[in-house]
């Protein structure tokens, strides 16, 4: 049995105490990891495949060692953020990080529970899921997850290595020797005077305010294998303890400024193939996204993020609607400089008169008359088809085109040649425009060689990656990339 002293030293353990902060401070942040532990465990939107994405990431069309260190790389980026703005939020709860030697590297080592649990959860998932549904061997799948590991460890220690020489402790910026500097340091006063969970000493008006922000801390890892007790930091003034955060906080907020600069730039390139991450990898960026600029706001704005925060949400919104931050989708080549068409009820009602009806009739017959010039040497009355395609996704634009596909080459392209109208949704019209434009090609002269193979290769690539990292890198937040001509933001 465990001495009341042992369960009080590990509960109130910093690693403890970090993962209770965050579920009685920090629900945000939590959300993000609910979302992700339920999208890696396949408990979560499994209708919409969301989980896949984790489980079997795609990269240049190939789930491999490259896609799952990309899928690392991301993972690790999305804990140091977390970190990060876990540091920046929290920091001033436990102050005694302050007078440690290398106060961020502490606060990472301590705070490693739920990322732990998450890392083990997801490579898991990852050699059940590659075994059980896509029968890799068990050789294949630790290549996998090798390149997982190996994605994640270079990220950390990349980020790990900036803050080893850009941030600072109290013995750089003070000339004092920290608190963990000295085995024999006394240690804090409330592991000495305390012999129940609370403190019997009574505190009222500001001072008891000022005590409650600070949770109560006995034990820290100094090192993933030493433990030590938190030392008396009192002849450390509250100024020395604040402009070690302060410089902490600034060198992590620059950083996510840098990195959502980066983002931005990176935009540029999103039509590249060899930028276009996983989905999942896209997804996880998101979320670091969004956790940089809340604990940026939090950094720069104090007590006034949450206000501040309301006010740019209902700013942008009142502009989006002037296009400033979201401009409306262009159909390339239409032209858009002059006034649009008015819809309206009354625009349909004065649309209805009979000069109007009898002039789209006669448009309608001379195009019917039109197709029928096709099949003027034929002796017998010939067929008119209408394609009706269901949507889909990428399933349906492959199923339509190989339909099309199968029908021409049955009937001598007449499939094709009789076809007078294709109508239909999402991805199967995607399929039968790309299989008409390549009949229209063939049948100009145009398209010297056809391969039928390449054709259904192209219609069956994959199209999430490119829109999910499109997503991340320019259209949530500012879309600088313009195509020529009549200059669409794209």
């Amino acid at each position: 049995m465990w001495s009341r002293k042992a369960f009080t030293r590990l509960f109130f353990s910093f690693p403890i105490q970090l993962v209770v902060v965050l579920l009685k401070k920090n629900h945000i942040l939590l959300l993000y990891w609910v979302i992700l532990f339920g999208w890696i465990t396949n408990t979560s939107s499994k209708t919409f495949g969301i989980p896949f994405l984790f489980l079997d990431p795609e990269y240049m069309g190939t789930v491999g060692f490259t896609s799952f260190f990309i899928m690392g790389f991301a993972t690790g980026a999305f804990i140091m953020v977390y970190n990060i703005s876990s540091y920046i939020v929290n920091g001033f709860r436990f102050p005694f990080i302050a007078t440690l030697s290398r106060p961020f590297l502490k606060y990472t080592i301590n705070n490693f529970i739920v990322p732990t649990l998450f890392v083990i959860t997801y490579l898991g998932n990852i050699f059940y899921f590659q075994q059980s549904n896509e029968y890799q061997s068990i050789w294949t799948v630790l290549v996998l997850i090798f390149g997982f590991v190996i994605g994640m460890v270079l990220i950390i220690m990349i980020t790990l290595t900036y803050f080893f020489h850009s941030n600072k402790d109290i013995v750089h910026m003070f000339g004092v020797e920290t608190s963990d500097a000295d085995p024999n340091a006394p240690v804090a006063d409330h592991l000495m005077e305390m012999k129940e969970f609370k403190p019997k000493r009574k505190l009222f008006g500001a001072r008891k305010k000022i005590y409650d922000k600070v949770w109560r801390v006995d034990t820290y890892l100094s090192t993933f294998t030493k433990v030590k007790l938190v030392r008396r930091t009192g002849h450390y003034t509250r100024e020395m303890v604040e402009s070690v955060f302060r410089q902490n906080h600034l060198n992590a907020a620059i950083v996510e400024i840098i990195v959502f600069g980066l983002f931005i730039i990176m935009g540029l390139f999103k039509d590249y193939a060899f930028f276009q991450i996983p989905a999942g990898a896209s997804v996880l960026l998101i979320f670091s996204m969004f956790i940089m600029l809340s604990s940026a706001f939090r950094f720069w704005l104090k007590a006034w993020a949450g206000s501040v925060f309301v006010l740019l949400i209902i700013v942008i919104n009142s502009l989006s609607r002037f296009g400033i931050f979201y401009p409306d989708n262009k159909a390339y080549g239409m032209e858009y400089t002059v006034p649009p068409a008015t819809y309206s009820i009354n625009r349909f009602h004065a649309l209805d008169d009979p000069i109007t009806v009898q002039a789209d009739y006669d448009s309608t017959i001379k195009i019917l008359e039109r197709w029928k010039e096709k099949f003027i040497t034929q002796p017998e009355k010939p067929k008119m088809i209408f394609i009706n395609c269901s949507g889909g996704g990428l399933r349906a634009s492959i199923w339509a085109f190989r339909i099309m596909q199968v029908s021409d080459s049955l009937t001598n392209n007449e499939f094709t040649k009789s076809t007078q109208l294709i109508t239909g949704a999402s991805g199967g019209m995607v399929g039968a425009a790309y299989y008409r434009e390549l009949a229209l090609q063939r049948r100009l002269g145009l398209l010297k060689k056809y391969n039928s193979k390449k054709s259904i290769t192209n219609i069956g690539k994959d199209l999430l990656n490119p829109v999910a990292y499109s997503v991340t890198v320019s259209d949530l937040f500012f879309n600088i990339q313009k195509i020529s001509g009549r200059k669409y933001t794209i």
